[in-house]
């Protein structure tokens, strides 16, 4: 029995593995596949949040570093005002260290912060736990035009 395969593609799903096969009508081309990893990284865990010094609006985060996944891309940084939702991505790009600094977290306020881990094939972990801070307010400086400054001789 032969089987007779046109020009086209057959993607299987099983275990968590994706299988495409490609088939031409050109049999010098034969069949060729690529197996993609379905299964995402690990959830990132041992978040830490501090105050940047002297910079108010900035916070830098840390966690465990996972060496468990080979294919690891990268982090993805979220941000809340609400510990239960509203997270929002704030990195562009995956972050490749366990460290990050929100250069812009909202002066005065709580802020919660969530890591999920991505791999090469975008697969991306559960958000992890939060962790919160509470930032501090914005040093209001003096407008110029209002202030004036007494010298003493």
């Amino acid at each position: 029995m032969a089987i007779t395969l046109g020009t086209g593609s057959l993607t299987l799903l099983t275990l968590g593995v994706a299988i495409t096969l490609v088939a031409s009508e050109r049999p010098e081309q034969g069949v060729a596949g690529r197996s993609r990893d379905l299964t995402a990284p690990a959830v990132p865990a041992g978040i830490a949040a501090r105050l940047v010094e002297g910079a108010p609006g900035q916070v830098q985060l840390s966690w465990d570093a996972n060496h468990s996944d080979a294919d690891l891309a990268g982090y993805v940084v979220y941000r809340s005002a609400h510990p239960e939702g509203g997270y929002q991505p704030i990195t562009a790009e995956p972050v490749l260290t366990n460290t990050w600094t929100d250069p812009q977290a909202p002066a005065g306020n709580d802020c919660f912060y969530r890591i999920a881990a991505r791999d090469a094939d975008r697969n991306e972990s559960a958000l992890s736990g939060f962790i919160s801070v509470r930032t501090l307010p914005s040093q209001e400086m003096p407008d110029p035009g209002t202030e004036s400054l007494r010298a003493g001789f």
